[in-house]
């Protein structure tokens, strides 16, 4: 993967996170997905929070 790509996907990975879009971690260097507790709860409370904002 070219450096320009790497960055690319670095920077959408942490955006989709701080949206709370995305509920898995990756290893950049391995390319290996998986879940964790905290990343679908963190997830799960971006989510309560935009969902609240609306109003």
């Amino acid at each position: 993967m070219s450096d320009l790509v790497r960055a690319l996907v670095r920077t959408i990975y942490a955006y989709m996170r701080l949206l709370g879009l995305k509920n898995f971690e990756i290893d950049f260097n391995t390319g290996k997905t998986w879940t964790t507790r905290s990343g679908t709860i963190f997830a799960a409370v971006m989510n309560i929070l935009k969902i609240s904002s609306y109003n």
